[in-house]
């Protein structure tokens, strides 16, 4: 009898808590299966960013055994990926979080792959200025300007060469001679 009394007592007590579980999933603006998944609300200014792009960037951006920047054609292709969904002009938060995500993903090496960054994004604006009939030398000079000799040369070492080899070869097809090209 007490079994029967204690088991009566609970049964509103049940039925409350099954009724609450069942007004909660039904009210929950998740799908079923999102449970574990959080969603950020959008970062509010004009130009929204893909920041998945920054995450890809961390990804993919080439580091030595100790982490360190390694400035190459990899970085380039990094640098590609990462900028797919940032448009120019950054507000000063934007380019702060921007910071503070190559810093936290990339501690000895996210300084430099900001840097970095910053100035592909600006580099792949003039270079769209620039249009496609500009000549190899033409590129090599912007790439210099915004990255200095040494570093552009690094950089684009790869993609300056196809350019070179692509100009000499619709060069010879018009019969005209080759353009020289090459930074001075």
């Amino acid at each position: 009898m007490a079994v029967i009394s204690a088991i009566s007592r609970l049964i509103p007590s049940l039925v409350l808590v099954a009724f609450i579980g069942l007004v909660a999933m039904l009210s929950s603006e998740r799908a079923p299966g999102d449970a574990a998944r959080i969603v950020l609300p959008q970062w509010p200014d004009q130009n929204p960013l893909d920041w998945q792009a920054v995450d890809r960037l961390v990804a993919r951006v080439p580091l030595t055994e100790r982490g360190a920047l390694v400035v190459d054609g990899r970085t380039i292709a990094a640098l590609e990926e990462g900028s797919r969904g940032v448009a120019l002009p950054l507000t000063p938060e934007q380019r702060m979080r921007i910071e503070f995500l190559l810093n936290k993903g990339l501690p000895d090496a996210g300084n430099g792959v900001a840097d970095l960054f910053f100035r592909f994004l600006q580099y792949r604006a003039a270079e769209q200025a620039l249009g496609t009939s500009a000549s190899p030398a033409e590129h090599e000079r912007l790439q210099a300007r915004f990255f200095g000799h040494q570093t552009a040369h690094s950089l684009f070492q790869q993609q300056n060469a196809m350019r070179k080899g692509l100009a000499e070869q619709e060069a010879q097809r018009q019969g005209e001679p080759p353009a020289s090209g090459g930074v001075r």
